[in-house]
């Protein structure tokens, strides 16, 4: 097969073909690290998906129990297994859709308001978004500061 002819969903499809006939046929450790990371994976993905519906839910009732669900998946996860009781793994979690929370309008707008103090800030739970330039900056999750701008 020419490989080079081929579209890209074309060879996506491909390589998923030969992914899962190697994952049937397979016993290696190899093919078991890769079941286990497909597995947890899916799980992830199941779990921001859950948290995604969770924010646009209004319903208690739905919302309930999408956070049952989120948290069943959660104890599946290396990582996630106190999640959201443990505060560090909350926010952790949370930084990830934390950018959408406060339109840049806004956030613009707050950071000229704020433009006098010049560096003169410590910001304590400043999460993804410190709002005087050179802050020090102070929060409780490694991944909101990752994502500070």
């Amino acid at each position: 097969m020419d490989i080079s002819m081929l579209t890209e969903e074309q060879i996506k499809n491909h390589i998923e073909k030969r992914i899962q006939r190697l994952i049937k046929a397979g016993k290696s450790k190899e093919v078991k690290e890769f079941k286990k990371f497909h597995l947890e994976e899916d799980l992830r993905d199941a779990f921001f998906n859950k948290l995604f519906l969770i924010g646009y839910t209004k319903d208690k009732k739905k919302k309930a129990k999408l956070l049952k669900q989120a948290k069943l998946i959660a104890k599946k996860l290396p990582g996630l297994k106190d999640w959201p009781k443990d505060p560090k793994t909350f926010w952790n979690i949370e930084s990830y859709g934390w950018e959408s929370r406060i339109p840049k309008k806004i956030r613009d707008e707050i950071k000229k308001e704020l433009s006098f103090l010049k560096g003169k800030n410590l910001s304590l739970g400043s999460g993804s978004h410190p709002y005087v330039k050179n802050s020090v900056l102070v929060d409780i999750s490694e991944e909101m500061l990752k994502n500070a701008n």
